[in-house]
């Protein structure tokens, strides 16, 4: 699975909340519902594939039916802070916003599997996809469909669509995670890690973590959760593209466990008790970090000191001494926005 890239690209602000971009009569259309939106609630992307020929049928078949046929590209300005004027010299014109976006695979939620098919003249093919609200702002969507035969490169961009989205407070998206021991909050880090951010927000939402527990407990390095089997084998059936960044793994960061391959996480993760520097973006075996710990450090420390004992043979931590006993169980993670 190729790597989560981040994209810089021209942002335009739509009047209305549909667009399209055609080519050779082959057009993908977005419409945005709703186009007011609130932080970390999500918006639905219709999407649709239309041949608007009267004669031609196109190859829709994406090259590969997997995690790269379709993404989401969200975009927003950055305001440019204006240089220093010289003295006796006018004043200089002040710069143009600078543009920057992150890409969202649609790993889970993507296009159906009517889209692997021909399409005959005059018809379409649709598709819903949900998309949570991660930043705050006036921002830009475009749905890139990677990969179609009959488009030229392999490739169909629809036109950006605007869409706003108002903030509670402070911007922040994270989520409160409840145990049996007590709760703590992480605020999480969407422009660094997007997919891993909106990813553990749809798991929390679904109710995915709820009545799971902390299955790995290595005092003074971390507490790890998020398998359902509890026993650190559970994946969720996905894989996460890791999007390593310059977060580091310091005491409270939160980050995503993984296998042997870099782009292996799914569902679970871990919360530092100290620095961690192997699991650094440069490190050698680094891993996703996506947050911190806000506020209940106090409670992630007291479940790094939980009793634990050593896990039985035939089992993947065999003899490690990390399986807590009595289990600290996860009752929910709440997802939020402030």
């Amino acid at each position: 699975m190729r790597e989560c890239a981040l994209a810089l690209a021209a942002l335009a602000t739509l009047a209305g909340a549909t667009a399209a971009e055609a080519g050779d009569g082959l057009s993908l259309r977005l419409a945005v519902d709703p186009a007011k939106a609130t932080l970390g609630s999500p918006v639905a992307l219709d999407v649709t594939l239309a041949n608007e020929t009267a004669d031609k049928t196109f190859d829709c078949a994406p090259l590969e039916l997997h995690v790269d046929s379709c993404y989401v590209k969200v975009g927003w300005l950055v305001p440019v802070p204006p240089p220093k004027p010289e003295p006796g010299k006018p004043p200089p014109t002040p710069p143009p916003p600078r543009q920057e976006s992150f890409l969202v695979l649609r790993y889970k939620s993507g296009l159906p599997a009517d889209w692997a098919r021909p399409l005959p003249p005059g018809q379409k093919l649709s598709a819903r996809i949900p998309l949570p609200m991660v930043r705050a702002g006036e921002l830009t969507l475009q749905v890139i469909y990677q990969g179609c035969r009959a488009a030229p490169g392999g490739k169909i961009e629809s036109a950006e669509v605007g869409v706003s989205v108002a903030s509670p407070g402070r911007g922040v998206v994270g989520a409160r995670v409840e145990t049996t021991m007590g709760s703590f909050e992480v605020d999480l880090e969407p422009e660094k890690a997007p997919n891993t951010v909106i990813n553990f927000l749809e798991l929390a939402a679904a109710g995915k973590y709820d009545g799971t527990v902390v299955h790995r407990i290595l005092e003074g390095a971390y507490i790890q959760g998020g398998d359902k089997t509890g026993d650190g084998t559970f994946g969720p059936g996905y894989a996460v593209p890791a999007e390593l960044s310059d977060l580091r793994h310091v005491a409270g960061t939160i980050s995503m466990a993984r296998g042997s391959a870099l782009h292996s996480a799914g569902c679970q993760f871990f919360v530092c008790l100290a620095p961690l520097p192997q699991y650094d973006n440069t490190a050698g075996f680094p891993c996703t970090g996506f947050g911190r710990v806000s506020k209940g450090m106090d409670v992630v420390k007291a479940i790094g000191k939980a009793p634990v004992e050593a896990w039985p043979v035939g089992r993947d931590f065999a003899g490690e001494r990390s399986r807590a006993t009595p289990p600290v169980e996860i009752k929910k993670v709440v997802p939020f926005a402030r």
